[in-house]
């Protein structure tokens, strides 16, 4: 390969985790409001500070682990390279010993969809889901390491197909940033008002 093909994440993919921990943030912050209304004097004042300090951890926690959103992926002649930001990472296709896809939060704290790789020192490489042209990269990925053995990996775990399903990715993505918005929402609207 004489130059090779900068794989990256859709650009509404990269705005995702910060959709999603914005969308968590706003819900917990408008549900607080609501919380424990017409409760006068019950001692419970800092709950809703805690619901706003539980929403912001776990918005920052969406923001840390969709990083990887903002990675770039190309293919030299023996090695999958992985850039985040000035880091660079390389990966030889001849230490590769898996190839599978997870599916959001089968490990914790990864909510991502990803094509992982599992090298020989069980170091896990993931490979968002949210990349452009997905099923082109594990095409190119194992054509360029030419490899049976990732060839059976691919058709057993069918990861072509996994990988190209962006636009339903995204659809989901943003309906569940806009629940998480609206029920809180709704949840206020129709709460029992506490009398004045």
């Amino acid at each position: 390969m004489s130059v090779p093909h900068v794989y990256r994440c859709a650009p509404a993919a990269r705005w995702l985790p910060r959709i999603l921990a914005a969308s968590v943030f706003v819900g917990a912050t408008i549900l607080s409001t609501r919380i424990y209304a017409g409760v006068a004097g019950s001692g419970w004042s800092h709950s809703r500070t805690l619901v706003v300090l539980f929403g912001a951890a776990f918005a920052l926690g969406i923001v840390r682990s969709g990083g990887m959103v903002h990675a770039k992926f190309s293919l030299s002649a023996d090695a999958l390279r992985l850039g985040v930001g000035k880091h660079e990472r390389e990966l030889p296709f001849e230490q590769i010993v898996s190839m599978t896809y997870e599916s959001p939060f089968v490990k914790p704290r990864e909510w991502l969809p990803a094509l992982v790789l599992v090298d020989r020192f069980d170091k896990r490489w993931r490979v968002p889901a949210l990349l452009m042209d997905g099923e082109r990269f594990v095409e190119d990925l194992t054509n360029a390491a030419d490899r049976d053995d990732l060839r059976s990996f691919v058709t057993a775990h069918n990861l072509c197909a996994r990988m190209e399903r962006l636009r339903w990715r995204l659809v989901c993505g943003y309906t569940v940033a806009l629940v998480l918005i609206v029920v809180p929402a709704v949840l206020s609207l129709t709460g029992t008002v506490a009398p004045p």
